[in-house]
């Protein structure tokens, strides 16, 4: 399965709540995230996960026999749960290490466990993330056509699914997509007062509202804010000016959370661009931003692609109805406030991709 979404729309909640029902069912569980690196060591990563999980779970006799499958032996394996990594040379000799340990796992576990559940968070992270699919894909292909039951679920962003689309049908096919969209109004207002029956604590109207529209439908970040906001209420209640103090707690959590680690993948070409688009406040035309981002020092040759850039990897949207179709924006308050915050840039400098 692949779960689609926006950052901060529940994917890793989702997934974490997958590994929990997984292990109620007798199944081995692992959850690991991604990072931006190549194929080869993105598998690497991954076995050093499940292997882990395996120590934790079925102790220190098993793991050993195991870690001995990926070459693994002595020394090596109290470093394992260390620093480590796993190299191999390609993603074909990769994808077999990980199919081996697998299998090994498989043999030792099918009268213990009823399956093993591999999920992974941001796979769009990952600069080839259709190799690192393909190669999933065939190696729990190929495992369960050995009777080998594993599962995979692969989170990611919308943009991510349909590069992959276009890039490798089949893949779609395999990973059944479920997508998660943004919570309505009226059920971001019943997620952020209805925790407070029976708490003694209420927040005022107007800092419930502030709270709905800061989030726009994102759980993570009506969590965050109705959380903090709850810590600083004064009296039984939230005020307007106990929720300044509030948002300024949860904007730190969310941007350490989701926005540094988002900004950091971006080129200096890239975040300059974005920056200058954030200060334009509304969305803009091409030609408007084009002119915005030479006063920010951009080459006009370089925004087009710095652009479509921005908007594969979700930072920038483009408007699909009304009058200001085409245009483009940043679909997010809180990241445009860390943007606002965190970018900066001088008239004068000069900037490339």
């Amino acid at each position: 399965m692949a779960v689609l979404g926006e950052w901060a729309i529940g994917k890793t909640s989702l997934l974490l709540r997958f590994c929990e029902l997984a292990k109620e069912h007798g199944c081995l569980a692992c959850l690991h995230i991604a990072n931006p690196e190549e194929t080869p060591a993105f598998i690497g990563s991954l076995i050093k996960t499940i292997s882990l999980q395996v120590r934790a779970v079925y102790g220190e006799s098993l793991w050993k026999r195991l870690s001995k499958v990926i070459g693994l032996q002595g020394l090596s394996l109290s470093a394992l749960g260390a620093s480590i990594e796993l190299r191999f040379a390609s993603a074909g000799e990769a994808q077999l290490s990980l199919r081996e340990y697998l299998r090994a796992l498989w043999k030792e576990l099918r009268e213990r466990t009823s399956a093993v559940l591999i999920a992974i968070d941001d796979l769009d992270l990952i600069p080839d993330f259709r190799q690192t699919m393909v190669l999933l894909r065939n190696t729990a292909m190929e495992l369960v056509m050995a009777d080998v039951k594993v599962m995979v679920v692969a989170a990611g962003t919308p943009v991510l699914f349909e590069r992959m689309w276009e890039a490798h049908a089949p893949l779609v096919r395999f990973f059944e997509p479920l997508e998660l969209g943004r919570l309505s109004r009226e059920a971001a207002e019943e997620a952020v007062t209805r925790p407070l029956e029976g708490t003694g604590i209420r927040f005022a109207p107007e800092v419930v509202e502030q709270i709905v529209k800061l989030a726009d439908g994102r759980p993570y970040y009506l969590q965050e804010l109705a959380y903090h906001t709850f810590e600083t209420a004064q009296g039984g209640v939230a005020t307007r000016a106990s929720f300044a103090a509030a948002f300024e707690r949860a904007f730190s959590t969310i941007s350490k959370a989701v926005f540094e680690r988002r900004v950091a993948e971006l080129s200096a070409g890239e975040q300059r661009l974005l920056r200058a688009i954030v200060s334009m406040g509304d969305a803009a035309t091409y030609s408007e931003i084009a002119a915005q981002a030479k006063k920010a020092g951009l080459k006009e040759s370089s925004v087009a692609k710095l652009l479509q850039r921005l908007k594969a990897k979700g930072c920038v949207k483009q408007m699909e109805t009304s009058e200001l179709r085409g245009r483009y924006f940043v679909d997010d308050l809180l990241f445009a406030e860390y943007v606002k915050r965190a970018i900066g840039y001088s008239h004068n400098s000069k900037g490339g991709g």
